[in-house]
């Protein structure tokens, strides 16, 4: 198989594979179900919205319209997430929300239409959530006298988040020359990046989810 293969191949993957963390969500007792309700409305939404990007794929349509739907699904859904578990005052987390979402809507309206990869706003979202993970990690290291780590559930659901956040973060910031050139060269492949680091993800996230089932 060429890279370009490997890259197409890995892209499907990686837009099928949130659905076994929804999975082993919907497994979860209604207390687990109940503490992670954003996180699984997260996957469920994203992995509904990747299945139509690959219906549409597959029958030579359109699909960088649903990418603009998918980039406000998950900052919305993410950082709705951070805020319950860093605990950030309600009025602060809505005033953020908006002023993020308003970013996101005015990029696609003024900057990069709907016909358009919105690689600005992924960017910029990205970026919010990796500081947003970096904030939970802090917290978490500061108790880390009273907690033991392998059996956080929490703490293993962020690492799988971190390693999605990061590798997608790299491939945003080249976005416009990976979709607009010929699938030769690396960088012409980097999308690549983002696909391992999703895959990689979901099995984390399957992980934490099953501990917190268990404990």
């Amino acid at each position: 198989m060429s890279l370009k293969d490997w890259n197409i191949l890995l892209s499907q993957l990686s837009d099928l594979s949130d659905w076994l963390p929804l999975l082993v969500f919907l497994t979860l007792p209604s207390k687990g179900r109940k503490k992670y309700a954003v996180l699984g409305v997260y996957l469920l939404i994203n992995s509904v919205l990747k299945m139509i990007t690959l219906i549409l794929a597959a029958r030579s349509l359109h699909t960088i319209i649903v990418y603009h739907f998918l980039s406000v699904i998950e900052i919305s859904t993410l950082f709705i997430f951070y805020s319950k578990i860093l605990d950030l005052k309600k009025i602060l987390s809505s005033v953020c929300l908006i002023l993020i979402l308003t970013i996101n809507f005015s990029n696609t309206i003024f900057f990069q239409g709907i016909q358009y990869f919105n690689s600005n706003a992924w960017a910029f979202n990205t970026i919010i959530l990796l500081v947003l993970n970096v904030l939970y990690f802090y917290e978490l290291i500061s108790k880390v006298e009273n907690i033991i780590l392998s059996r956080t559930s929490l703490f293993i659901i962020n690492a799988g988040l971190l390693i999605y956040f990061s590798g997608s973060f790299f491939t945003y910031i080249l976005a416009i020359d990976i979709l607009s050139q010929e699938a030769k060269g690396f960088f012409h492949n980097a999308w690549i990046i983002r696909s391992v680091a999703d895959i990689v993800k979901c099995p984390i996230l399957c992980y934490g989810l099953w501990m917190e089932k268990h404990n």
